[in-house]
């Protein structure tokens, strides 16, 4: 796949897998990616948070309480930062898979 990171939304989860060029063979069963707790790419993003809030039943309640509490954690540029790169996220969404590809 070749995709530095990858999101899976599973059962109201994220599991999240970085790909360890340097170290496939310790990742063979999974293609070379390693499960991680925190994006690699995005490590001041709160995973908990947005799984939290995409299981909120209202989508502008849950995107409006999402930034105000990012907004309350970093700077402006931070913020910014974060957003564009969750609108890059969902404009690759597919099936059930999210992922980055910097």
């Amino acid at each position: 796949m070749n995709v530095r990171e990858v999101w899976f939304w599973q059962n109201e989860n994220f599991f999240l897998y970085h790909l360890r060029e340097e170290t496939p063979s310790q990742f063979q069963q999974t293609f070379g990616y390693e499960r991680i707790d925190r994006s690699e790419i995005l490590p001041s993003l709160d995973i908990n948070l947005l799984a939290e809030c995409l299981t909120n039943s209202n989508p502008l309640a849950a995107a409006k309480d999402f930034r105000q509490r990012l907004r309350s954690q970093f700077s402006k540029i931070q913020f910014n930062l974060i957003m564009r790169a969750l609108l890059i996220l969902y404009l690759n969404l597919t099936i059930n898979t999210y992922y980055f590809d910097f």
